[in-house]
């Protein structure tokens, strides 16, 4: 793993009558995300935590099943239950005809939900959807034809 760089954390001070802006809740979420992925990088490293064994269904096709990992930014990477993929349809991939091994790698993916009108945007039209009430903490598979460097992690 590279060297990490550790800098102070900084939290939210509050008081009565404090206006709280969209800056102020995400530096709070901030503050507890970073606190916990920096126990979880020290603590417990990156890697596979439980489960996620790889399955040849076919020449063609995996199946991951569910576990979980964390990467090398101490975020949590959770597959909830089993998936099966062609890996042609995973980012990476090239026709290669399967000619030679490849490198089945997964990786924290963020993926927006719930999308919902903005009430504070006047400009946009009223029936038009211009943001995201959730955000879901994901994964994504991909390929690498070449074996991951450890020290690049």
């Amino acid at each position: 793993m590279k060297k990490s760089r550790y800098y102070p954390f900084e939290r939210n001070r509050y008081f009565y009558g404090k206006l709280l802006t969209v800056r102020d809740f995400e530096s709070e979420q901030k503050y507890f995300n970073d606190k916990r992925r920096m126990m979880n990088r020290l603590l417990h490293g990156s890697g596979v935590l439980t489960g996620l064994q790889v399955v040849a269904v076919d020449e063609k096709s995996v199946s991951v099943e569910m576990g979980a990992a964390i990467d090398a930014l101490g975020r949590e990477i959770v597959v909830p239950s089993p998936i099966t993929m062609k890996l042609s349809m995973m980012d990476g991939f090239s026709n290669n005809q399967y000619a030679k091994n490849v490198y089945l790698c997964i990786a924290y993916d963020e993926k927006e939900k719930e999308p919902v009108h903005a009430v504070a945007n006047s400009s946009v039209r009223s029936d038009e959807i211009n943001d995201y009430n959730r955000v879901l903490e994901s994964y994504r598979l991909f390929i690498r034809e070449d074996a991951p460097d450890p020290a690049s992690l």
